[in-house]
């Protein structure tokens, strides 16, 4: 099962993909320039990509990460 969250900056964010243990997989940068057409495609894209089970926040992704330390 493969795990993504969305991190927010002031002028972009990050999708961050990772797996049932907490390893990093990928990470996608998205800058706040990109139409909102433009970040729908790549999202299903990184999403069957890598068979996104579940979108999690960071805070649940970094709990997950400590449960695998």
């Amino acid at each position: 099962m493969n795990y993504a969250s969305v991190e927010m900056f002031p002028n972009n964010f990050v999708v961050t993909v990772f797996d049932e243990n907490a390893t990093l997989l990928d990470s996608f940068y998205f800058g706040n320039h990109e139409s909102c057409e433009s970040v729908n495609r790549r999202i299903k894209e990184i999403e069957e990509q890598f068979h996104i089970e579940k979108w999690v926040s960071s805070q649940e992704r970094k709990m997950i990460e400590r449960q695998n330390l």
